[in-house]
């Protein structure tokens, strides 16, 4: 996408996806508050991921929101303390970060 729109047309597209970031905020909603992760922080990780996934998007890749949301998600889970508080809650759904 880097290549076929200016940083504002870039710029204009984060702020239609900003409601992935709130999405991937509801659905891990429960390990958020177990990780106990101060959510303005957070939102600023993601939302600089959400940049850089609308940089890299190639259109070959499928929609861009679910793309995104992937991006989002790998993001937020990469973080130390989500990985922790996986760890401890002993998830079924995420055994491998463990």
């Amino acid at each position: 996408m880097k290549d076929k729109y200016s940083v504002a047309e870039r710029n204009r597209i984060v702020e239609e996806q900003l409601c992935c970031i709130d999405k991937v905020f509801h659905r891990y909603r429960n390990l958020l508050q177990a990780a106990r992760l101060e959510h303005d922080d957070l939102y600023q990780d993601l939302a600089i991921r959400l940049i850089l996934a609308v940089d890299s998007y190639h259109p070959e890749a499928g929609p861009l929101r679910p793309y995104l949301c992937d991006q989002l998600q790998e993001e937020l889970l990469a973080h130390q303390e989500i990985r922790r508080a996986l760890c401890e809650q002993t998830l079924t759904w995420a055994p491998s970060v463990c």
